[in-house]
């Protein structure tokens, strides 16, 4: 499981480690603009399961498992109608449903992480970004939160962010700048992940962004190395056209340029203002230099 908040690098770090043998690559069934369309039960932005909601747990699971595993009515399909090309396609599909390994990739299921570890004895991977990076990217984006997704999950409020518990009803109650949204949306994001640093600090991989992006070689495959994946050279090409790049998308860039974009598409006065308004969390992961 590739997971962290929207807008952390997730869909990079997916797509390179999807690029190492035997990994299928799923995509955010937790996203409500996908959700839907796969007929997964969820209702809320960054929905929280856990054993104590109320979901039913085993078809949460069931349909999870059901977007990359292997399902009996496969076999009913009726391949005699299909050309040679279509049918090597569907039987390759059949067999790498029993034989690669899934990579879940979802930022939107970061509350459900401790959830998902345990019911498919996950190998996590915690992408942190840094908030002045995160809220720049939110501000260009122009993408706003409706928080009354927050407000309505109570287990998630009690289990995780009661000291929001205010802050959110005020900004569910009335429109906030982007800026002031992607500041409290970061804190409730990482105060979260760093709970989870304390609980799955030798159990799950957490990484930032920034390092990721500084030494994409070194830290690829160490990263690679957790997960038990071997460094190829086509792993190794996908870095090379994903960091190193004259194009900027949501797939290629500098990454080491990329760092310090936010310098640029953020005021003076709105990087103090996320700093101080991240502070309570930032230190956990972030030193002063790297407001610099």
């Amino acid at each position: 499981m590739v997971t962290g908040s929207h807008r952390s690098g997730s869909t990079w770090v997916g797509h390179i480690i999807a690029n190492a043998p035997k990994v299928k690559l799923v995509y955010e069934p937790f996203n409500l603009n996908t959700a839907g369309q796969r007929q997964l039960p969820f209702r809320y932005w960054n929905e929280y399961v856990s054993h104590n909601t109320k979901h039913s747990h085993q078809e949460v699971k069931r349909k999870i498992k059901g977007l990359y595993g292997f399902k009996r009515s496969q076999l009913n399909y009726p391949y005699d109608t299909l050309s040679l090309e279509n049918l090597r396609l569907y039987f390759y599909r059949i067999w790498a449903s029993l034989t690669y390994r899934p990579l879940l990739k979802d930022p939107i299921a970061i509350f459900s992480a401790p959830w998902i570890y345990e019911e498919f004895k996950s190998d996590v991977v915690v992408i942190i970004r840094h908030p002045a990076a995160f809220v720049a990217s939110l501000k260009v984006a122009h993408w706003p939160f409706d928080f009354s997704h927050f407000l309505e999950q109570k287990e998630l409020l009690n289990d995780y962010l009661g000291d929001y518990r205010e802050e959110i009803k005020s900004f569910s109650e009335s429109p906030r700048s982007i800026v002031e949204q992607g500041c409290l949306l970061w804190n409730i994001i990482y105060s979260t992940v760093a709970k989870f640093q304390t609980t799955y600090a030798n159990q799950w991989y957490f990484v930032t962004h920034e390092q990721l992006s500084l030494e994409p070689k070194l830290e690829f495959t160490a990263l690679l190395d957790y997960l038990g994946l071997t460094y190829t050279k086509r792993v190794q090409e996908k870095i090379r056209t994903t960091t190193n790049s004259k194009e900027v998308d949501e797939h290629h860039r500098n990454s080491q340029e990329n760092i310090k974009t936010w310098k640029k598409r953020l005021s003076s006065e709105e990087i103090r203002y996320i700093k101080a308004k991240t502070s309570n969390v930032w230190p956990h992961f972030y030193g002063e230099p790297d407001w610099e």
